[in-house]
């Protein structure tokens, strides 16, 4: 049996639109791998800052808060978890210029979003390493 042409137009239409978005998902994999190579790059640039142990651990079970704010030696801050406006979590991070670089987060509807800025330097580099250190991916290449 031939296919009649509405059939077949109805057809090519799901086709189109069925590449558009599996290259829209590719798009925003490809950017998400990005974003998540900076933050690892910007965290691999330094080494960590020595912190001396506090006096006295106190242990809890459970901390709650509507908003924690992680402070650099100067006490700018360079993190922030916070409830958005509109009820979502979001976690924002800040150069040492105070200059949002990267936010994970959900939106109004629960889409998750991650974002970055890029450094003035250039463009971000995602690279993963194997346990031996081996050098297994580097976007871009």
């Amino acid at each position: 049996m031939i296919p009649s042409t509405p059939d077949l137009a109805n057809v090519l239409s799901r086709l189109e639109r069925l590449e558009k978005q599996n290259r829209r998902w590719k798009g925003a994999v490809l950017f998400v791998l990005l974003i998540f190579g900076t933050a690892l790059s910007m965290g691999a640039a330094q080494p960590p800052a020595k912190v001396d142990p506090p006096a006295k651990v106190n242990r809890v079970e459970e901390v709650q808060a509507k908003r924690f704010l992680l402070l650099d030696n100067k006490g700018k801050v360079r993190a922030d978890l916070v409830m958005s406006g509109f009820g979502q979590p979001a976690l924002l991070l800040y150069d040492e210029k105070g200059t949002e670089r990267i936010s994970i987060l959900l939106e109004k509807d629960g889409n998750p979003r991650i974002s970055g800025v890029v450094h003035e330097e250039g463009a971000p580099v995602f690279q993963a390493w194997d346990s031996n250190g081996k050098l297994l991916l580097k976007l871009p290449k």
